[in-house]
């Protein structure tokens, strides 16, 4: 296949992944995060509203792991002024600020 067939090939499938990402519920974020987290927490029943970092399951150097899938699940990028501790606390503050930052790219486009 010719490089530029390639080249389009890629630009055409990450379109495609970034409109299922912008099409999702916060329902179907939180899920993804809970996946991500059950990786490395063996906390089971987690509440939506539990501060992670306050409550010991999740210490600062992991938020750079949380930040590095949030931006490669969802396809978003991370802004320095989005570093802030209330957008990555919680479940729902992930699944928000995730849903915020998808639909606002949908706005941009």
């Amino acid at each position: 296949m010719p490089r530029s067939e390639v080249c389009l090939l890629i630009i055409f499938t990450a379109d495609i992944i970034k409109k299922e990402v912008i099409s999702m519920t916060v329902d179907e974020i939180k899920k993804e995060i809970r996946a991500f987290l059950s990786k490395y927490i063996r906390e089971p029943n987690i509440n939506e509203d539990q501060d992670l970092f306050a409550s010991g399951l999740l210490a600062s150097l992991f938020a750079m792991q949380m930040v590095l899938f949030i931006e490669k699940k969802f396809t978003i990028k991370v802004e320095n002024e989005d570093l802030d501790k209330k957008n990555f606390a919680t479940i729902n503050a992930l699944a928000s600020y995730v849903s915020h930052k998808t639909s606002s790219e949908k706005i941009d486009r």
